[in-house]
This record gives structure tokens, sequence and C-alpha cells, in this order.
């Protein structure tokens, strides 16, 4: 064989398969998941029995969006969408909101749609959250704190309604609190899955189903 043919198909023996694991890494997906809901006693305006809806995650290599439908609808009831600029919130409330921070907080809103950074490890972080809708400027502190719950703890506590996180996982509960130091949400979630398994905050009680 050709000495410099053979160094060719030596490089492409090397290069292909890199080259096939950096485009499917990159590649789109779409994950359904489905959430239940349900109205706390505090939530007297918005009080109503316990509701479903159909989450639709995609990801890709530059963010995410994630899209919030009832079980009988079609166009989504509400979408967030993620990229390295932050955050954009269609909602019919308040038509487009931008959020320069990486959480979103919407404790008041009937459709769990809070969004928690979850990579970090436990400890305190604090977030100045900036929002802009509606042609005005929003700006509220919030401290993230990151604790850790055994599985059993949480069931005890009836958080988990799936099978879906392994019996051995240590879970994640991510507390958020405003500058009073009041409790505003809280989310418990499994290492590798794609969102919470539980969220609660003073309005509304949400898990994962599957």
């Amino acid at each position: 064989m050709n000495i410099s043919r053979f160094f060719l198909l030596l490089l492409a023996a090397i290069v292909l398969p890199v080259l096939t694991f950096s485009f499917e890494s990159n590649a789109a997906q779409t994950t359904e998941l489905r959430l239940a809901s349900r109205s706390l006693p505090l939530d007297v305006q918005e009080h109503r029995g316990l509701q479903h809806y159909l989450l639709r995650l995609r990801t890709d290599a530059s963010g995410w969006t994630a899209q919030f439908f009832t079980e009988a609808s079609t166009s989504p009831l509400c979408s967030i969408e993620y990229q390295k600029t932050g955050l954009v919130i269609e909602r019919p409330d308040f038509k487009r909101q931008t959020s320069d921070s990486p959480i979103f907080i919407a404790p008041g809103y009937p459709v769990p749609i809070d969004v928690l950074p979850v990579t970090f490890t436990p400890g305190s972080v604090s977030y100045k959250f900036s929002s802009t809708a509606g042609g005005r400027r929003f700006t509220q502190q919030y401290t993230v704190t990151s604790s850790t719950m055994d599985m059993a703890t949480a069931l005890e506590k009836g958080w988990i309604k799936t099978t879906v996180c392994p019996q051995d996982a240590t879970l994640s509960l991510l507390s958020v609190y405003k500058e009073n130091n009041a409790l505003v949400c809280r989310q418990l979630w499994c290492p590798g899955l794609s969102w919470w398994l539980y969220e609660t905050t003073l309005f509304r009680e949400s898990w994962y189903i599957d």
C-alpha cells in the first residue's frame, strides 16, 4: 500500500469517530415529562384541584427550551427558553419577559415554571434577579441554598410519586429565600434527571409523575 494513502486512512480512522461523537453530543434532544400540581390553601384566588401538565423539554448545544401544556391543549400555556444570554419567558399575562439571571421565580403562577440553577455544589449563593416585562424592569434579591437528602426521607415526606430515581440516590434539595429570609420556593432533584422530582411554593405543590 502506498505510504501516503496508509497515513490518510489512519487519519480518517482517528478523526471520523471524533466528528461523529461531537455531532451526536450537540444533537437536539426532546423529552416529554408529566407533572401534577395542586394549589395550596393560601392561594385563595387561584384555588383549584389537582392539575396535570405535559412538559416538553428540548435541549441542544446552545441551551434548552421548556414548553408547558395542559392534557387537552395543543398550544403551550407558557414557554421558557434558556440561552447563554439569559432566559426568555413567554406567558399570557406578561406576554414576553426576559431575565439576565440564571433563575426565574413565579411562585404565584398556577403552572410550575420556576427555574433554579441545579449545577452548583451544596452551599449558598445569592442572585439579583432582574427581569423586564411590559416595558417595566423588576429586580429582586434571592438566596439559593443547596443541601442533600436521602430517598428514605423524601419518601417519608411524600415528595416522590415516581420510581425513576434509584433507591440509593442522594437527592439535592434547593431552597430559595427572599431578602427577608422568607421561603419562596423549594425543589428536590435526582442526579441525572432533566427536571425536579418535587417542588413547593407558598401557592402550589407539584410532583414529577413520569
